[in-house]
């Protein structure tokens, strides 16, 4: 008989918490099926607890848990497909062609998001000169023999 695993035990393992687990069994029903003992209790198989961790490691690469979804969706499909038979037969080649064509794009999200984030910084420095330099320009005009002897600090602060 396989060895089988409580949820602490399982939480423990994979290093998240009991409640943790519970969500991802409910995001992933269709491929974390999680069989109970005669007190109710849930009982991990090996597979079970393979995938678990398969989802944290997703997880800490920042995919989403409906991304997850897909991506076992996939690979379950393409495992049956492919082999005919258990979907954990090449799981540890497919997992790292997924794994890598994922952190591929990831890099190039993060590369996207990285570009947009210092145009949106670079306007709004544009914006904050602009301003400074009005408001100096406007205080200048204003009181122009009293601001010579002022830093530019005080000179902004005092209007």
């Amino acid at each position: 008989m396989e060895r089988t695993y409580s949820i602490s035990e399982v939480a423990e393992g994979i290093g998240v918490s009991q409640g943790t687990i519970r969500n991802w069994e409910r995001e992933l029903v269709d491929y974390l099926t999680v069989e109970r003992d005669e007190n109710g209790c849930r009982v991990y198989t090996e597979e079970v607890v393979s995938r678990l961790g398969k989802v944290n490691q997703l997880r800490a690469q920042g995919l989403s848990l409906a991304l997850i979804h897909e991506i076992f969706a996939t690979f379950y499909q393409v495992a049956v497909e492919g082999a005919g038979a258990n979907p954990s037969t090449e799981e540890t080649s497919q997992w790292e062609t997924l794994s890598h064509a994922f952190a591929i794009q990831l890099e190039e999200m993060a590369r996207r998001q990285a570009q947009e984030m210092k145009e949106y910084i670079d306007q709004r420095l544009q914006t904050v000169s602009y301003v400074q330099n009005e408001i100096l320009s406007q205080m200048q005009q204003t009181r122009p023999t009293r601001m010579k002897h002022r830093s530019v600090f005080a000179r902004v602060f005092s209007l």
